[in-house]
Formats: C-alpha cells, structure tokens, sequence
C-alpha cells in the first residue's frame, strides 16, 4: 500500500540520517529503562538493534507473530492476557510504535487495553533525536526550534496558527489576511527564499525552514497532531511533501497561482492518505472546507461552494504603514528602488521566464536565452525597460544585457499591484501567471509565436 510504503520510506530515510549524522535513537532511553515495541516488520527489528543495548526490551507487540520468540524477547498480541501481566510489572512503560501508517488507532487500542503503557510513536523518538542530540537545526531560526522543541515536548505554546508555505506569495497573502504573525508558526519547504526566512527572524516570526527534501518529515507528523489536539488552525499549501503529515488537520488552502484554478491540473497531484483515501490538493479534496483565493480567474465548479475571495489590495490599505513597512522589508520588495526608477522614465516593466531550468530537452542555454529576450526588448526603448527575473532565474543579467536597470527577483511580483505603482506596460512571456495578475491594471504585451523560434514549446 502507497501510504504505507512512505512511511516506511521515511522512517528508513530518517534512521539513516540520524546514524549518519552520528546521532543515536537510543539516547531517547534512559539507561536499562523497560520499553516494549509494537511490531516485528524489517523496521522494527532495526530499531531494536539499535536500541537493545540501552533499553530494556521486555517484549514485542504483533498480532500476526503472537507466542512466538524474537531473539529471546517474548512476542505478544494486543489481544494476549499475557501481556497485562508483563505491564503489571511496571508504574509505567512506553510502547514504541513503529507502524505509523495507523498510529491513532494503535495508540487508542494500546491505551485501552493496557494500564500503565505509554503509547510513543517513532517519530516522536527521531524528533527529539533531532532536536536534542544533533546538529541537524544548526544554522536554522532559533526562535523555531525552541518553539518545536516545545511542540515535541507536547508543552503549551502561544502560536495559534500554522502556515505552510512553498512560495512567498502564499506567505504574503497569508499574512495580509492573518494578524498577530509572532503567534503564527511558518513552515517552509525547500524551494521557499531562504532571504525571507532571515526577515521573519529579524521580526520574531517563527519559520521553520526545511533545507533537504523529507529532512523533517516525522516532526510535522508531530505538529500535526499537537494541532490537532489544540485545534490550532491551518493554512497554506496542501500539495507539498511537507504538508503530507497536516493533510487531515483540514487546511484553509490559499492560493499558490493560477493551478488553484484548474481542476483537471490539480488533480494530478494526488496523495493516499493512511486510511487509502484519494486526497485531491489544491483545495479540491473533501478535507478541505475552506480554499482562500483572490478570484485571479473563473473559479472552478467543483470548489466554488468552498472558496473565500479576498482582495490583496484592499487587505494592503487596512494595514498600518509600520506593518506595510514591515511587510515590505520581510518579502524584499525593492519599493522606493522601483518608485525612483519610475519617476526617472523607466515605466515598461518586462518579466523573464527561468528557460535555462526548464526539465529535459526543453532546456536552453544562457546564450541562448539572453539572445531571446534581447529581440524582445529590441522593440522598446531600453531607457524605460526595467527587467524583473522569475524568482527561479540565475541569470546575471547585470552583467549580460547592461543596458537595462534590472531589479531583485524575490519579492512577489503582485505587490506591484497592490501598491498601484505607475507602470506604462508589462511585457511577459507566454505562460506567465501574471497575465491573469495584471490584465485589468495594466497595458500587457505577450510573446508567444517567438518561443518557438528558440525551441520552448508548450
């Protein structure tokens, strides 16, 4: 079974990490303290060997190996009367549960039927592995850590809302709608400016930022049911691996771009969650009761009962001018650079695409790129041309094409429209999202039949 298969996958991934980054699970242990371990699979038993010479194994949990010996440690069924009796030996034990694809009800059933067992969940056991005896944090938010660090622990916090991001659009967007961020937990995938999270630092805006694809797998899955248990509100993507462990928290989706708008897209994106339900992203699954957008296109029928349209630029207005400064330095974006530039004529705005990123063959070279935009902008007057790079684009283009003012590439480009600055024109290549962004603010010029001349077709 797919759900069952990644958390496998992950756990496997993760007990290599934390080996491979000298860290030990076993450390989770006091010394000889009685733990009893709930499953027998290939994972289980490499958790006990890494565990058995610091803890005291005293038996195994599974129903499909009861009465049978392990490497001398008695096997049991949760059904057995037999293991009461081991139990009845302790004030209390934990039971380490590895099977994490049906973790809430292994936990119910375990803390029924058994007095004195805690039931602790393999992720539980990595988390604070990470976070109390590795160097896997070093260089992240501290404000974060210490935050998790509490989740982990099942403490009491004052973040009243999580937020998972991938882009810093959806980060903008949630934090016009949302107030008191310092109580707002962020967390960022891979791909989300890690320049942003540095400004969410300077304001004590707690992001936790992940650097490696699944490096944080497990502590999600911890956060998510710490949520849970406190019905602390969700919001943000739901399509992300990262976002996998929050999918049944029902996430208040927000927009990530024109995909929120197509269904037959979207829905290419599927996830099986633990109980072999089909889960439809981009606010198109059952879970989702709430999906945030700000009605850049038609809205799709199969959401439309569900969405909540706000309007980014009347959100902009409500907030203070120290909250608009705040929002401007934290998403980088360049205001007063781009107000100068306009005032000194420079009105004609053109957006690169990342070309030279694209998968597979579609890829172009750098030479090949600059060649492209350069019979673009030859039908403009580079005196009022102002280059904006795609967030994805490496190009120095400084340095490459001179003769035009270029801009920084982070911030989210619709706060150009959001803080209606004066423009003439944008010039786009076909594809772009902000078509749909800019098309009622401003004179638009798209190029299209060009691309295929230099070989990117869509």
């Amino acid at each position: 079974m797919k759900h069952r298969a990644e958390h496998q996958r992950n756990i496997a991934f993760d007990l290599i990490r934390i080996r491979n980054m000298g860290g030990d699970i076993a450390d989770y242990f006091v010394e000889n303290e009685p733990i009893i371990i709930y499953g027998l699979d290939f994972l289980a038993k490499e958790i006990f060997s890494l565990v058995r010479e610091k803890a005291n194994v005293v038996c195994f949990i599974d129903r499909s190996h009861d009465r049978e010996i392990f490497q001398g440690i008695p096997v049991y069924s949760l059904d057995n009367s037999q293991i009461q009796d081991v139990v009845n030996l302790y004030s209390d034990i934990k039971v380490v549960i590895t099977i994490m694809h049906d973790w809430k009800t292994i936990e119910k059933e375990v803390a029924s039927k058994l007095k004195n067992a805690v039931p602790v969940s393999i992720y539980n056991i990595t988390s604070w592995i990470k976070l109390n005896r590795m160097e896997i944090f070093k260089g992240k938010q501290r404000l974060a850590r210490d935050i998790i660090g509490e989740i982990v622990e099942d403490r009491e916090t004052d973040i009243n809302k999580i937020v998972l991001v991938g882009t810093a659009y959806t980060d903008l967007l949630s934090m016009l709608m949302l107030s008191e961020w310092e109580n707002t937990l962020y967390i960022a995938e891979r791909f989300f400016p890690k320049k942003v999270v540095d400004k969410l630092a300077e304001y004590n805006i707690p992001c936790f930022y992940e650097e490696e694809a699944g490096e944080f797998y497990d502590i999600c899955y911890v956060i998510a049911e710490y949520a849970q248990k406190r019905n602390i509100s969700i919001y943000g993507h739901d399509h992300m691996l990262l976002s996998q462990a929050f999918l049944e928290n029902s996430i208040s989706v927000i927009e990530d771009g024109d995909v929120n708008y197509k269904a037959e897209r979207a829905k290419k994106y599927i996830r099986i969650l633990d109980d072999n339900y089909v889960y439809y992203p981009f606010g198109y699954s059952d879970y989702v009761k709430e999906v945030i957008l700000t009605d850049m296109m038609d809205i799709p029928q199969e959401i439309s009962q569900k969405v909540v349209k706000i309007n980014p630029a009347e959100l902009w207005t409500l907030k203070t001018e120290k909250e608009k400064k705040e929002l401007s330095d934290i998403f980088l974006f360049p205001y007063s650079e781009i107000i100068n530039l306009v005032n000194e004529g420079k009105t004609i705005l053109f957006l690169t695409e990342p070309y030279t990123k694209l998968k597979g063959r579609k890829s172009i070279a750098v030479e090949k790129q600059i060649s492209l935009f350069k019979e673009i902008l030859a039908s403009y007057d580079s005196e009022k041309v102002i280059i904006k790079p795609h967030p994805s684009d490496d190009v120095d283009y400084e340095k490459l094409m001179p003769e035009y003012s270029v801009i920084p590439k982070q911030f989210p480009i619709q706060m150009l429209k959001w803080t209606r600055i004066k423009l003439e024109k944008i010039v786009m290549l076909w594809g772009h999202t902000c078509m749909y962004t800019f098309q009622d603010e401003y004179e638009i010029d798209v190029y299209k039949d060009i691309l295929e001349k230099y070989g990117i077709v869509f």
